[in-house]
């Protein structure tokens, strides 16, 4: 090379270092993939994804092209840019340059029958159909290929040996079988990805109801869970964290179901209904919306057994088992604007979703709040000796005590689901309520004649609230449900007299009477914003 070429090249190279002009050596480069093209002219950071739907019976080939154009400038390399195209496996496919052009194919390789029972799981597959998760991004039915395409930039190309680390993924170089190495350019310019996904449809028709009473965990039973989860994250084999960690409340059997779920991957259709119970029962953990029933009740369950900071022992729980009734279908589908997407439909009713029937014991904490506590220790203290005995003046005690508090609840309602044009599932209707009552039962009617002091206490109480039930979000596919209240208030009577015998046997001579009506407040207003009866739906 001459003296002065040597003096122009020098100029050419600082210009494109220095000035505003790309230093890019490369015109363009064109992918043209199944007739849809893109083309690439000195962007920052050009990334394209493509896809595609491989339907068995129409062929497992897309075709390819790749072409590049210089503008021949520092380098004056005619093999400047260069493109590789990768497989999955990080191994080299093809290759393109400005003298050669990749016309080509990307070829499904993968399985299209004959998948195992765990890819066909129903279960599984109904928890991705009622949460609309995953259903083209699942790497099971898809192949991958890649391309990058690298200059020069006033280098020789590297060299790049057998099994390196480009891009976080192991390059092992092949091209349709045949060893060997490839060139590199220095700088990065693009890349694009190709997504060949099998075709897959999913149709559902069932209904799910819970076929087991609720079981109430004893302690050992919760410590044994806890320690087994320690061990499970790699922690001390101890109980420590049982009573935050582990529930009280845990469905005891299974749940049953009954229906038909029909599978569709690429030739093979499978279709689920006697196996579809027994499957259920196996795997019911598996499904996300029944985890969220119990956690709703635990957690309810909770905050009813804990109210104004006072531990109310809990009389009886029963649980209403869920009726929920899932319909609809999914499918991967080839749009001509946006690739493959996923198309359909789904629908989750329930009448209840879930309902529950807990009753409190709140006579320990009226004793205290009307300061009548000591006529109720002293009465179950002797509640063994005999009511008409006691009433005759004989020593003892009798006691007539109830205060409790029923709380029922049914949540009834249904949501429903559709895809739009791009693919992506939005509200197609929701509809949510709550049946449920607060029912309050109070007879109490406790008498003493013990050592002398005689003493009676009576009261009543009305108690009412007004349970509320809403979405968080009004709009939008948030589903997350939140129960709330306006408090829990009860209308107290209580009327109660103490005193002395001047003969024991005899009848009250002396006797201080207290009574009249106040308001409890059991439970403070639980407002919407601030309440942590919270569960997620779907």
């Amino acid at each position: 090379m001459s003296s002065s070429e040597n003096q122009q090249s020098s100029v050419f190279a600082n210009i494109c270092q220095s000035c505003n002009i790309p230093t890019n050596c490369t015109l363009e480069a064109t992918i043209n993939f199944d007739g849809k093209t893109e083309i690439y002219r000195q962007e920052q950071h050009f990334f394209r994804r493509f896809t595609y739907l491989i339907e068995p019976k129409k062929g497992k080939t897309v075709p390819l092209k790749l072409m590049a154009t210089p503008k021949g400038c520092i380098s004056h390399n005619p093999n400047c840019p260069i493109g590789n195209v990768f497989n999955e496996n990080g191994s080299l496919y093809g290759d393109f340059s400005p003298q050669k052009v990749f016309d080509d194919v990307l070829v499904y390789t993968k399985r299209t029958s004959e998948f195992s029972f765990g890819e066909n799981n129903p279960i599984s597959m109904l928890d991705s159909f009622i949460y609309r998760k995953g259903f083209t991004d699942d790497p099971r039915y898809r192949q991958r290929y890649g391309m990058r395409l690298s200059e020069c930039g006033a280098a020789p190309f590297l060299t790049v040996p057998n099994a390196i680390k480009l891009l976080q993924v192991t390059l092992n170089p092949m091209t349709h079988g045949t060893a060997l190495l490839f060139k590199e350019g220095k700088k990065h310019l693009a890349s694009a990805q190709f997504d060949l996904i099998l075709y897959r449809e999913f149709k559902v028709s069932v209904e799910i109801g819970l076929e087991s009473a609720l079981e109430e965990k004893s302690n050992e039973a919760r410590k044994a869970e806890q320690t087994a989860n320690n061990v499970a994250r790699g922690y001390r084999p101890t109980h420590s964290g049982w009573t935050k960690h582990t529930k009280k409340y845990g469905i005891k059997t299974g749940l049953g179901i009954k229906g038909e779920i029909t599978s569709i991957i690429g030739d093979e259709t499978v279709a689920f209904n006697t196996e579809l119970k027994k499957e259920f029962l196996t795997n019911k953990n598996k499904l996300n919306l029944t985890n969220s029933i119990d956690t709703a009740f635990n957690k309810i369950n909770s905050v009813l057994s804990s109210g104004n900071r006072v531990q109310y022992p809990l009389v009886s729980t029963e649980f209403c088992y869920p009726v929920l009734k899932i319909e609809g279908g999914i499918k991967t589908h080839q749009s001509s604007n946006y690739g493959v997407i996923t198309q359909g439909n789904v629908s989750v009713g329930f009448a209840p979703l879930f309902g529950f029937q807990i009753t409190v014991d709140l006579l320990t904490a009226f004793a205290t709040y009307a300061h009548v506590d000591f006529v109720v220790n002293n009465a179950r203290e002797f509640l063994e000796k005999n009511e008409e005995a006691v009433k005759e003046g004989n020593e003892g005690a009798y006691a007539k005590m109830v205060l409790e508090l029923t709380f029922s609840c049914g949540l009834h309602g249904n949501f429903k689901f559709k895809t739009d044009d791009e693919g992506e599932f939005e509200s197609d209707g929701r509809d949510i309520e709550i049946q449920g009552e607060l029912i309050g039962n109070a007879h109490l009617e406790a008498g003493i004649n013990y050592w002398g002091i005689q003493g009676f206490f009576e009261a009543g109480a009305e108690i009412a609230a007004k349970l509320n039930i809403a979405f968080d979000k009004e709009k939008g596919d948030d589903l997350t449900v939140v129960i709330y209240h306006e408090g829990i208030k009860a209308k107290v009577y209580t009327k109660y007299g103490v005193g002395k015998n001047r003969r024991r046997n005899s009848s009250l001579t002396s006797t201080n009477t207290t009574g009249g009506y106040k308001e409890w407040i059991i439970y403070e207003e639980l407002n919407k914003d601030e309440s942590d009866w919270r569960f997620v739906l779907g």
